[in-house]
């Protein structure tokens, strides 16, 4: 994991990327994870209320919340 721009007020994810390819949803598939790489995550003071949110993560899908 690498960070850019962290501190102790910078803790809200601004923009993420796995192994070099952005992400936009707020999740990593095990899959994914199980291969390895790198996560770079970009930090900022306040929250960036745009990001992580395309895509709901599969914990809170419909089929498992039934």
């Amino acid at each position: 994991i690498k960070t850019c721009g962290n501190s102790e007020t910078a803790y809200y994810v601004q923009d993420a990327a796995f192994n070099g390819n952005s992400l936009s949803k707020c999740f990593i598939n095990l899959k994914d994870i199980q291969r390895g790489g790198v996560l770079e995550l970009v930090m900022g003071e306040k929250p960036n209320v745009r990001w992580g949110i395309t895509e709901i993560p599969p914990s809170m899908s419909d089929s498992i919340l039934k």
